[in-house]
């Protein structure tokens, strides 16, 4: 994990209310 948007990019544990990927995009 480099940083916290990691963890939400992760499948594993998807941030509430936020679409798997939802970093993914902006990277």
């Amino acid at each position: 994990a480099e940083s916290d948007d990691s963890v939400e990019v992760s499948p594993k544990r998807p941030g509430p209310g936020r679409p798997k990927g939802f970093k993914q995009k902006k990277n």
